[in-house]
């Protein structure tokens, strides 16, 4: 199970403080992902490891936690990922244990990675792009029109939708660590 901390001044909660618990890394909200998955412990620390390396990433560290005096397991330590949208954008989440409480969809094309479809949760809408009226049927059509141009092997549209040296680190990252998501049929 991962946990998201936060550090407080004081025992009265009021306060948040910035701790420094991995060199470098100073901030008020962190995270603790279970490696439960991964008997050898290497898998998710490698691959935050490169992604950290590639400029796409966060750094960790490794800890072990006890809870009411019983270890529950070793865990990777990294700063909360809270990234907001750009004013005139939307921060989206891949994400599928999705909450229905937040706005959702798939995209065609892409195909589950288990028992579930990969679905895009959305987080964040940009207060300029809310007033230009941007929904949640405005980026899921977005999205759409761009993984279909990505997909399209004779034409270099995708270069309209996003940036290429950082579509290929993330690329090749998940490439390497995780199974193909993205179907050609």
């Amino acid at each position: 199970k991962p946990y998201n901390l936060t550090t407080y001044k004081d025992e009265a909660c009021t306060d948040k403080k910035k701790v420094e618990f991995i060199d470098g890394v100073k901030t008020k909200k962190w995270t603790l992902t279970a490696n439960y998955a991964d008997g050898s412990l290497m898998h998710n620390k490698i691959a935050y490891d490169l992604a950290c390396a590639m400029g796409i990433g966060l750094e960790s560290r490794y800890v072990d936690i006890w809870m009411n005096g019983e270890y529950i397991g070793n865990y990777l330590l990294t700063a909360k990922n809270d990234y907001g949208a750009p004013d005139n954008g939307f921060a989206l989440e891949l994400d599928n244990n999705f909450d229905t409480e937040d706005p959702y969809f798939a995209l065609e094309g892409m195909v589950g990675t288990g028992t579930s479809e990969n679905v895009f949760t959305v987080k964040d809408v940009g207060d300029k792009a809310v007033k230009a009226g941007l929904t949640t049927e405005g980026i899921q059509s977005w999205m759409q029109t761009m993984l279909d141009a990505v997909m399209d092997s004779d034409s270099d549209e995708y270069t309209k939708y996003i940036d290429v040296d950082s579509w290929a680190k993330f690329y090749l990252l998940h490439e390497f660590f995780f199974p193909a998501c993205i179907s050609s049929d």
